[in-house]
């Protein structure tokens, strides 16, 4: 069974040790020194909509929203099941962007250092465009709306 809910700061752990080779490479990219990624989390939790989705008592990723600088960002740690191209992640996915993004009622940014395929393709079913590389050579996605 999927399903999601509310996420913890121990979700996010849990997922960040046994992370997917796409997200995995996405933080590498953006080289966090030892201690400021989990630093970074703390705050995401403190500050943001923090959810995970969930099959079978695993969670796949963990997915949020924080505001920075008056721009709302999205970010999220996945393990490598979420990427399959099964249609119940897929409608759960869409389900999230419909309720929880489009709530917002405006623009949210994604900001990924991954080049891999499949990461585009969810970014669409998500409801992103992507729409440019920013200056640290990351890919940029909005979510209009």
């Amino acid at each position: 069974m999927l399903w999601g809910s509310n996420a913890t700061l121990a979700d996010a752990r849990a997922v960040l040790s046994d992370l997917s080779e796409i997200t995995a490479t996405d933080l590498a990219k953006r080289h966090y020194p030892d201690g400021v990624l989990d630093q970074a989390l703390k705050q995401l939790f403190r500050d943001g909509a923090v959810h995970k989705l969930v099959e079978d008592g695993e969670t796949l990723c963990v997915i949020g929203l924080s505001l920075s600088d008056d721009e709302w960002l999205s970010w999220l740690l996945a393990r490598e099941p979420f990427w399959s191209a099964r249609p119940s992640i897929w409608r759960m996915m869409r389900r999230y962007s419909r309720s929880v993004l489009s709530g917002l009622g405006t623009d949210i940014h994604a900001y990924s250092g991954s080049d891999h395929p499949a990461l585009g393709r969810w970014m669409k079913v998500l409801g992103f465009e992507e729409v440019e590389r920013d200056a640290y050579n990351l890919r940029h996605f909005i979510f209009r709306a």
